[in-house]
């Protein structure tokens, strides 16, 4: 039987829990997968005390980074989907984006927190935690510990795992919603395909709201190898491409 997404992690942290999970060309930054399970534990914590439920929406409007993957893993892990948006793209284009799909709650950089809450429907969403220095979980305080909060039903392969935006250049761009089973049915093709092993080093290259970012994030995690991080200003730069190949080992792109 098919499982869903969170899954994938749980078993890579027992696993392979002491392996590099995710890595950040630019920074050197690292989470092992025990770090990044951790990690994915206290966003899920955070959104689980602000309400959020399976089934409900969070958005992410972020750079890439260690965090923002880990971010990722918590929304599934509090049985919401992720919602990502371009971070380059005018406040209001993001705002209506998530606006559209309703969201419960927003995972944004703290540069441009202010603009994106002002353009946003909900005025009811405030800074409720810090993720770290630069990201910001915008959200509605509850008045409970995290530790109270019911974790609800366990997420199925019919629940929706996140919400990716075409890029609306015939008009108002419109989310494609995927189901865990969509998002695991191609996972499993990948790694058929491909024959991933652990010792493997995945270029993630592709912005978090495409549609191959999926293969980036989630094909490395079902055999404990490694995602590294190629920062949006290198992926538009083939010399500079080339340089992260060959420094950051990789062996899949």
């Amino acid at each position: 039987m098919q499982s869903a997404l969170p899954r994938l992690l749980e078993q890579a942290r027992l696993n392979h829990s002491l392996r590099i999970a995710v890595e950040d060309s630019r920074t050197g930054s690292t989470l092992t997968y025990e770090e990044l399970g951790n990690s994915a534990d206290g966003v899920r914590d955070v959104l689980r005390n602000c309400g959020v439920v399976a089934g409900d929406r969070v958005g992410i409007c972020a750079p890439k980074s260690v965090s923002v993957v880990a971010a990722i893993h918590g929304i599934l892990s509090a049985g919401a989907a992720y919602v990502p948006a371009d971070y380059s793209a005018p406040a209001a284009r993001t705002a209506g984006i998530f606006n559209d799909c309703s969201v419960k709650a927003l995972i944004v950089d703290a540069t441009s927190c202010s603009a994106l809450a002002a353009a946003l429907d909900d005025q009811n969403l405030e800074d409720v935690a810090h993720l770290d220095d630069d990201l910001i979980v915008l959200g509605r305080r509850s008045g409970r510990e995290a530790s109270t909060v019911s974790p609800g039903r366990e997420t199925t392969v019919d629940d929706i795992a996140y919400i990716l935006y075409t890029s609306g250049s015939t008009g108002k761009p419109k989310g494609v919603v995927h189901t865990h089973a969509s998002a695991v049915g191609f996972i499993d093709w990948c790694s058929a395909t491909f024959a991933p092993e652990s010792s493997d080093r995945f270029s993630s290259h592709a912005p978090f709201h495409f549609d191959l970012s999926i293969l980036d994030l989630f094909l490395p995690v079902t055999c404990g190898a490694t995602v590294v991080l190629i920062g949006d200003d290198a992926g538009k730069q083939p010399l500079a491409l080339a340089q992260i190949i060959e420094e950051s080992r990789l062996t899949v792109w």
